[in-house]
């Protein structure tokens, strides 16, 4: 009886300090999709904080900024467009947005998420500042995406072909018609995020 004693003693006395817990149990309020955030996000509690934080501010659900961060970089703020426009990090800066957010793409491919976060809540603030608030999970990523196209018809176009832009954006042709559209935006959005799409925004 004194070996089995000792045995069980020694077994719960081992020590597992690597075991990632969050596979068997996950927080009530974990923040959506932030287990794959933090294949490239080691800071993953600091970037929950100020990822709910810039979603306050923006008064859209946390889960929408998590969802177009997604779909643009992966969650890796260091990424950068393989097809050669020049975008960065975690919502695809391009050149030109950072020239207007003083900053420069290199200084934001070495930032850490949370202090990149700061960024993405200025740009999308200005987006919302000169366009009107964000309606929908579709209506925030156009406004990273293409602004201009906020508010139009679901059949408005946003890159056709043979233009540089649409092989830039041709992934995004949902139904391959040569046409990157509205609805292809929405219906691609849906496909790949059907939790965040039918969230309403009242929960930002």
């Amino acid at each position: 009886m004194g070996v089995i004693c000792l045995l069980s003693y020694q077994l719960l006395s081992v020590k597992v300090p690597d075991f990632d817990w969050t596979h068997i149990w996950k927080p009530k309020d974990q923040l959506y999709l932030l287990e794959e955030a933090g294949r490239f996000i080691p800071d993953t509690d600091s970037f929950s904080t100020k990822e709910k934080e810039v979603s306050h501010e923006l008064q859209v659900p946390p889960e929408w900024v998590m969802a177009v961060m997604k779909a643009e970089s992966g969650f890796n703020p260091t990424v950068r467009n393989k097809k050669g426009s020049g975008a960065v990090g975690l919502i695809q800066f391009m050149p030109a947005v950072a020239r207007e957010l003083a900053v420069s793409p290199a200084e934001l491919s070495q930032m850490e998420a949370h202090i990149q976060m700061a960024y993405v809540h200025k740009y999308l603030q200005q987006v919302r500042s000169r366009y009107g608030e964000y309606q929908s999970l579709t209506d925030l990523y156009l406004g990273i995406l293409y602004p201009k196209a906020r508010y139009q018809d679901p059949c408005f176009a946003l890159y056709a072909k043979p233009t540089k832009s649409y092989m830039q954006n041709a992934g995004l042709d949902e139904n391959g018609d040569g046409v990157v559209s509205i609805h292809d935006i929405d219906q691609r959005l849906k496909r790949m995020f059907p939790i965040a799409y039918v969230i309403n925004k009242e929960k930002g």
